[in-house]
């Protein structure tokens, strides 16, 4: 019910929230992993697929591991 676009950029952003979950890397690495190497970019698209941006997803998880 997606177009591959769209279907392309949700995979990069979940693969990108693993890397946000379970590792340490920078979110510039991040955004060059899953394929976008404009941070910038890869802010927005994130901002726009998950309702955060990465900063405040990395916040929010590490929130809830605390807990």
């Amino acid at each position: 019910g997606q177009s591959i676009s769209q279907y392309l950029v949700n995979f990069r952003i979940e693969r990108a929230k693993e890397f946000i979950r379970n590792y340490n890397f920078t979110f510039s690495q991040i955004s060059e992993f899953v394929g976008i190497t404009n941070i910038y970019y890869f802010s927005k698209l994130f901002k726009q697929v998950t309702g955060e941006t990465p900063s405040e997803y990395k916040r929010h998880v590490s929130d809830n591991k605390e807990e």
